[in-house]
Parts: C-alpha cells; sequence; structure tokens
C-alpha cells in the first residue's frame, strides 16, 4: 500500500509525501503561489493571507502555508475565487504602505512590488492619511524603513528559530503594531545581515549599501567565504566605475548551498567587503629608508630584491623564515613553497596561532555531515566559542539541540551560546586532564557509554592550549576506541588546503613527509636573518607578539600585504601590495576536505598584485622552474590533490597529562572580527561588534593591587580561577604561563 498522497492542483494529478504544505507541492510542480510570511526555512504563521487558494469542500480561500496535502484534494490557484482573495489582500496590504518605490532601496528586488505588478490595482480607493512609524537604530549594519514593514514576522522568527537571538518582537495591537527590540537595544545576532535577505520589503536594507546602486546594475560573481573553515558560498555583486574596466564590489549576498550555509551568510562574511575599498589598502610597493617610508616601483624593488637572494649563501637561506597566512589560497601556497623550496628554504608556515614546539598536526578532512548533527545524541564543546568562531556551524548545533541533542561545553571561560547548553568549568592547568578524564569511557569515570553517540568539536581555546597536542591526541585516541567522533576547527579559510599544498615544515608538498625545516614556534628561538611575511600582521596573527616582533625587527623582512598597518611598518623593510580575495581567482579547501573554486569578482586595486603572479615573478628573477600561468598551477593542484593519499595519523601511548604548575595563566582568545586583515578594516562591521579593551579575570584576585593595567579590568564568574582573559582589539593566540603582558606591563 502506498503512502504517498495524490490531489489535484489546477487540473494537474500530483503526488506527493502526505506531511507536504501544499505551498511547496505547487511551487515543485511549477504552479507559483504568491506569498509574503512564508519561507520554507521558518515556522508557519499564516499570516500575511497572500497565498490564499480555493479547494473544493471548503467555503472560504483557505491559506496553501498553512494548508497539509490530502488525499482527493481539488485546489484551484487561478480560479475567480483564488484570483479575487489575493488581489482583496495586496489591496489591504498596500493601504498603510508608502507608494516610494523610485527611492526605495529595496526597488527592483522588492516582492511586494513584484507582487503587486501581477496582483495589486492600478488605482488605490484609499486616500486617508497613511501610517507612519518612527525608524529604530539597530545598529551600524542593518537600516530600517519601518513605515514600508507589512508584519510578515520573518525576521521575528528568524531571531528565533535560527539565529537563537530573539533581537526582534511584535509588539503592540491593531494600527499600533509594529516590529521592535522594544528596548532599543539594537541586533545582537552575529547573523543579523539575514534578516536583510528576508524581508519581502525595504522595512530592513543593509545600511553600509544604502544608497550605492540597483540590483539590474549589477555583475554577479561567485565567491568562497575567506575567513572560516566552513567555506560558506556567497556572491560578490559588483559595478562598473568609469571606463576604463575597474569595478567596485558594492555588496555581498549568500549564495544557496544545501550542504554548507544553505541560505544564510554571517555577518562577517556579509559586510567584510567594506575592507576591499579601506583607506588603508597598500596601492603601491613601499621601502623602509633610513627609517621612512617611500614609495617604489615594481621594477624597482623587484631589482633590489633579486640582488639581495642572489646574493644568499646556502647557510643564508637556512636563516630565512616563510610565514604565510591560513587565509591564502591553495594555489598560491603551492606556488609559494614550491618557489622557496627550489630556492633552498625549507622554513615555511602558516599555523602561527601554535604555542607548542611538537606541531604535527591532527588537521584532516572530516566526514562530519553539518545537516545532520541530530544524529548525535550528545555535542561537547571543546574550549570553543562556537558562536563566534564558526556562526554557520554554531546555527546548525542550534537546530540540532532544538531537535533534542544535548550540548555541553568544557573549558576555563564560559560564553553565550544561541542554544541551551551546560559547561563545565575548568581553569587553563588542568584542561588536559579534564578532557582526558572526561573523555574516558563511563566505567572509568568518563562521562559517556560506548554506544553513546557523541561529537566533540574543539576550539580555539582547545588549539591554542599549550598541551593542544595532548589534547588532540587524547580525542583521537577515545573516539577510535568508543566509536565517539571529532571535528577539530582551525583558524582560517585554508589551513587544511595549505597543509595539503606543503606551507608546513614537515611536508614538501601533498603530503609526502620529509624532515625539513623549522616550524613556526622554532623559527621563534633559532637564527633567522631574512623573513617573508604573506598577509601576515605581526600585531594581530601570531602567538607570541613579544618574541614574534623582537625576532622581526633582527631581520631583513619582506611583507606582501594587502593593508598598511603599523604593526607592519614597524618591523618590515619592504611592503608588497597584495590582492585581496575578491580580486584573485583561488581556491580553499574546507573542513571536510571539499576544494571549491572561485573566480576575482573585481580587477586588483591600483598597483597591487595578485598573490600567484607575485611568485611567478619572484621565480622568473630568480631563474627557478615554475608553472608559466594561473591556469597551469590550478591544474597542477587538481591533479594532486585529487590523487592524495594523507598520512596515517601516529598515536603515542595515552597519558594522563600533568596539571600545569602556575598560578595564572592567559587565554589570548581572538575576536571573531579580527581574524584576518579584510576584517580588522571592515569598519562598519567593527563599529557593530567593537572589541573591549579589558581584561576578564575571576572574582577571586579582586583583594589584588591591578592599578598597573593600562585597561578596564572586569570580574566575572564566567572564568575559570587562574585566569585572565585579555581582549584588546589584537589577536593573541598565545598563553603565556607566569605573566600577562600588556601594552609593555606585566604582573
Amino acid at each position: 500500500m502506498s503512502d504517498k498522497v495524490t490531489l489535484s492542483i489546477d487540473g494537474k494529478s500530483v503526488t506527493c509525501e502526505p506531511d507536504e504544505r501544499l505551498i511547496d507541492v505547487a511551487k515543485r510542480e511549477g504552479t507559483y503561489i504568491p506569498r509574503f510570511c512564508y519561507h520554507p526555512k521558518l515556522s508557519v504563521v499564516a499570516s500575511c493571507r497572500m497565498c490564499l487558494v480555493e479547494i473544493e469542500g471548503m467555503g472560504k480561500t483557505q491559506p496553501a502555508c498553512a494548508t497539509v496535502v490530502a488525499n482527493d484534494m481539488v485546489v484551484k490557484t487561478q480560479s475567480k475565487k483564488a484570483i479575487e482573495s489575493q488581489k482583496a489582500i495586496m489591496q489591504f496590504l498596500l493601504i498603510n504602505h508608502p507608494l516610494h518605490c523610485p527611492i526605495c532601496d529595496q526597488g527592483g528586488e522588492c516582492e511586494l512590488q513584484d507582487t503587486a505588478m501581477g496582483y495589486g490595482e492600478g488605482v488605490s480607493e484609499f486616500s486617508e492619511t497613511k501610517r507612519n512609524v518612527e525608524d529604530e537604530n539597530l545598529g551600524p549594519l542593518v537600516a530600517t524603513d519601518m513605515s514600508l514593514c507589512i508584519h510578515c514576522t520573518r525576521c521575528v522568527r528568524f531571531g528565533k528559530e535560527i539565529a537563537g537571538v530573539a533581537d526582534l518582537g511584535l509588539v503592540g495591537r491593531g494600527d499600533s503594531s509594529q516590529i521592535s527590540t522594544y528596548l532599543n537595544t539594537g541586533l545582537k545576532s552575529e547573523l543579523s545581515g539575514n534578516m536583510i535577505d528576508l524581508c519581502p520589503v525595504g522595512a530592513l536594507t543593509s545600511k553600509p549599501f544604502k544608497f550605492k546602486g540597483r540590483s539590474w546594475g549589477f555583475k554577479q560573481h561567485k565567491g568562497i567565504s575567506p575567513h572560516d573553515c566552513i567555506g560558506s558560498n556567497l556572491n560578490y555583486h559588483t559595478i562598473a566605475k568609469g571606463y576604463d574596466q575597474l569595478s567596485e564590489v558594492m555588496r555581498v549576498l549568500p549564495l544557496f548551498k544545501p550542504s554548507l550555509n544553505e541560505n544564510w551568510l554571517s555577518d562577517r562574511d556579509r559586510f567584510s567587503y567594506e575592507g576591499i575599498q579601506a583607506k588603508e589598502r597598500l596601492l603601491t610597493p613601499m621601502i623602509k629608508s633610513e627609517g621612512e617610508w617611500k614609495a617604489i616601483s615594481w621594477e624597482k624593488i623587484l631589482s633590489i630584491l633579486m640582488h639581495r637572494f642572489s646574493q644568499m649563501s646556502i647557510k643564508d637561506k637556512k636563516k630565512m623564515g616563510v610565514w604565510l597566512s591560513s587565509q591564502m589560497t591553495t594555489e598560491e601556497g603551492y606556488l609559494a613553497q614550491h618557489i622557496f623550496r627550489q630556492f633552498g628554504v625549507d622554513n615555511i608556515d602558516h599555523r602561527l596561532w601554535e604555542n607548542i614546539d611538537n606541531m604535527d598536526d591532527l588537521l584532516r578532512p572530516s566526514n562530519i555531515d553539518m545537516n545532520a548533527l541530530d544524529q548525535y545524541d550528545h555535542i561537547v564543546l571543546i574550549g570553543s566559542n562556537i558562536r563566534y568562531e564558526q556562526p554557520i556551524l554554531s546555527l546548525k548545533i542550534k537546530l540540532a539541540a532544538d531537535k533534542g541533542v544535548k550540548v555541553t561545553g568544557v573549558g576555563a571561560v564560559h560564553h553565550d551560546h544561541i542554544f541551551p547548553y551546560t559547561h563545565h568549568l575548568t581553569s587553563p592547568q588542568t584542561f588536559a586532564k579534564t578532557v582526558f578524564e572526561i573523555t574516558a569511557a563511563k566505567q572509568e569515570g568518563g562521562w559517556f557509554d560506548a554506544g553513546t553517540k557523541v561529537l566533540y568539536i574543539l576550539g580555539e581555546e582547545a588549539l591554542i592550549h599549550v598541551q593542544s597536542m595532548e589534547i588532540k591526541q587524547i580525542i583521537h585516541k577515545r573516539c577510535s576506541d568508543l566509536l565517539h567522533e571529532y571535528l577539530l576547527l582551525p583558524p582560517g579559510a585554508n589551513s587544511l588546503g595549505l597543509i595539503a599544498a606543503g606551507c608546513v615544515p614537515y611536508q614538501s608538498a601533498w603530503a609526502k613527509s620529509k624532515a625539513l625545516g623549522l616550524n613556526y614556534q622554532q623559527m621563534l628561538d633559532k637564527p633567522i636573518e631574512t623573513m617573508w611575511l604573506h598577509q601576515v600582521d605581526p600585531a594581530y596573527d601570531v602567538s607570541n607578539l613579544k618574541k614574534a616582533n623582537a625576532k622581526l625587527k633582527q631581520a631583513f623582512v619582506v611583507a606582501v600585504t594587502s593593508f598598511d598597518t603599523p604593526g607592519i611598518k614597524e618591523c618590515a623593510d619592504v611592503m608588497l601590495p597584495l590582492s585581496v580575495t575578491a580580486e584573485s581567482p583561488g581556491s580553499f579547501i574546507n573542513f571536510q576536505g571539499i576544494r571549491q573554486h572561485f573566480y576575482g569578482a573585481t580587477a586588483p586595486m591600483t598597483d597591487a598584485k595578485m598573490g600567484w603572479s607575485i611568485y611567478q615573478v619572484l621565480a622568473s628573477l630568480l631563474s627557478l622552474d615554475v608553472p608559466v600561468d594561473y591556469q597551469t598551477v590550478a591544474d597542477i593542484v587538481d591533479k594532486e590533490y585529487a590523487a592524495m593519499q594523507w598520512p596515517s595519523i601516529q598515536l603515542k601511548p595515552l597519558v594522563k597529562p600533568n596539571i600545569l604548575d602556575f598560578e595564572w595563566m592567559r587565554l589570548g582568545l581572538s575576536a571573531w572580527v579580527r581574524s584576518d586583515m579584510q576584517l580588522r578594516h571592515a569598519h562598519s562591521l567593527q563599529a557593530a561588534y567593537p572589541v573591549d579593551q579589558q581584561v576578564y579575570m575571576n572574582d577571586s584576585v579582586s583583594n589584588k593591587d591591578m592599578s598597573q593595567f593600562s585597561t578596564q579590568v572586569v570580574y566575572s564568574n564566567k572564568v575559570a580561577k587562574g585566569v585572565m582573559v585579555y581582549e584588546k582589539g589584537q589577536v593573541f593566540y598565545d598563553a603565556n604561563m607566569g605573566a600577562v603582558e600588556m601594552e609593555g606591563e606585566s604582573t
């Protein structure tokens, strides 16, 4: 017996599942039913009534969004009764809606405007004064024109059901109803920009984009998020600028990708495009001469570099280091390591967040399906502020938690998540020991039986810990024994891709293991006379700021960078202008090992060059054998990555970690909007999520003299005893034990 349902839509026989909604079935069969409040990812409220259709046997027209299909149902979407109902609703919605489409920022992509063309009347019968609603300041990212609101409540439902932060609500009754934060607190969600996409009218629009352009004037380019390892798909919208083939990125919107970000995009991905046009962009090569920075041509600076590099002996090359950003594309990384290794430099690394000498990584592609997290009984966050580290994954965890999956956090800091969870607060000194104990089998004092499906997610606090290798080994071994699973989430968009491409000292390329150069931590302790930085700002992007600065000031430093920053200018001798991600083709490999390609949405600004182009010219000057163009490099990467076999993980016998013998440890957790240069120069984003210049301490130290600190000290019961969390807008990834260094001061 078939459990399918058969019904008729406009005379066409349709077969579907028994629990489907009529509006979805009609759309799949090619029949459009107008709607405003309905969205496939949100709950059904049937508030706008625009989707009214005629169903035989029912006296009144029914909302298709709230109607579940039934056998032998006969539906008419184009009957006189249905059309009259839809037109009546359209007339009702337009009673108070200001008709200023030519100057509305939603013009050209407004659902109300489009629907009015098909279902509205040419002349309004309403001549009274329209209702006017005072606008509310929702912050630097979302602009409001609340007189346009039709109370579809999509934004309200998104905040509660998807983002987990109920910023907006429907207050008042009758003609006094309005969408508001009630207390005028603005939007606090890291996913707030999605409300712009959901709003079917011009009530919520992008504030940085306001009055910048119209949808029909844009060209669309596919892109991949350059800020985290999820690999969210997005579209850059560019507009022509003058007659010299230049264009400018005007906004970023999500590109539907069911397996990854679906319809959604984090604010970090959506608004970081402002950094592309920031006034701090480096647009011409610069050289430091007698302590002063001076502009110089590409020809002259390349000639200087060629002369210097050509004079380097084998011994000199052993004292050269290469630090790469984890935002670098796979093609750039492959070409860079290929060139430097041919040149004789093996000290190459991109894992600048590490705090340990033994940096052999357990990072491998994961088979975890983000859309199937509800298959687990329990999700354990090991040192992870998942809400800000990986906003899209946090959203997926919330959906799983809504279905009954339990979530637990373990770490020295209690974070505010968007889903219900319990937190096991442990000090940094006992962090590794705690992980060892709770992940053991239940009969040994652990939390879970072998049959419990558990997913461990390792976040920033675990990865930057001085015992991070022990923590990763513990989790890997426990998951092997108990059939649990784990997910390791490194910072940056392409850490996995750069490991695969050989941008680590223990690999030549594509996981061909060799005992080669120094890793990042070892370079801090060994003599380095020449340093090459690719998109690395030492003031933000390294784990040990003091040690790194001291090392760089003693070396000749070439900085390939998109931005002219104080941190780079302080330590560099040469700055080469680099394109940003949106200005260059390339690929990123996400946490699942999926390689995603993108192409430049616009040309590099002024004299900035694409990274792969800089390395090709460098190789040519040094007479090295390299691929001749980008496509050749991309083809090599395609072939090598397709055939790549990741080396097996070598496990050591499990031993309970020691408790670290320090009264105080600092956790240098990073700010989610400060993780790379482009984000740090996206000014609206920085204004929306300012980083507190504060030190958070457990209240057990309240009797100590903290007057020597040059920034605010906050005592918090969300911080474990014996830990200081320092957030000053700078990304300190290291946990300096025994001292807390702040602007030259320590305690």
